[in-house]
């Protein structure tokens, strides 16, 4: 919806899963929305997102637990999109981190990406040798929120390396 030269954005879901959906559907909804004001040379505006059904299953209780006793204190504040065509970069890095078996990082040089692609690579590299492995040595500001995924094992290892 156009309002006062801002475009607003409304989502209503039938189901939503506080773990697995959520943080991706506000994300990939919010962009959506960034993209189309970019297009249609607007502000930003509201974002109002309704879910008949918002639930956490059963198998994801721990995760859930983990990740709010995190309490991660990062905010994360992507930068303005300014040109929807960045898209196509990101997509060609994503590809080349999809399909790395040797754990490749590809952040330098994503501009508007980076952190997108910074948690891209570690979770490719968790899937090829582990998150212990893949944590190990990183100095992401996203550590706070991706220990609490990894699990028990890596939050100990992150936090006693002082990363």
């Amino acid at each position: 919806m156009i309002r006062d030269e801002s475009l607003d954005a409304v989502v209503s879901m039938r189901s939503n899963d506080a773990v697995l959906g959520l943080p991706y559907d506000v994300f990939l909804f919010t962009f959506l929305q960034e993209m189309m004001a970019v297009e249609l040379d607007l502000k930003l505006g509201a974002y109002h997102h309704f879910a008949s059904s918002l639930h956490l299953y059963e198998k994801h209780r721990a995760l859930a637990t983990r990740v709010v006793a995190a309490r991660p204190e990062t905010r994360f504040t992507m930068p303005p999109l300014q040109n929807i065509h960045a898209v196509n970069e990101f997509l060609e890095v994503e590809r080349k981190i999809r399909e790395a078996a040797d754990g490749y990082r590809a952040s330098d040089g994503c501009g508007y990406w980076k952190d997108l692609a910074d948690v891209l690579s570690l979770f490719n590299r968790s899937r090829l040798f582990g998150w212990p492995t893949a944590l190990e040595g990183t100095s992401s500001p996203y550590l706070a929120v991706i220990a609490p995924l990894a699990g028990k094992e890596a939050m100990i290892s992150t936090t006693d390396t002082g990363t």
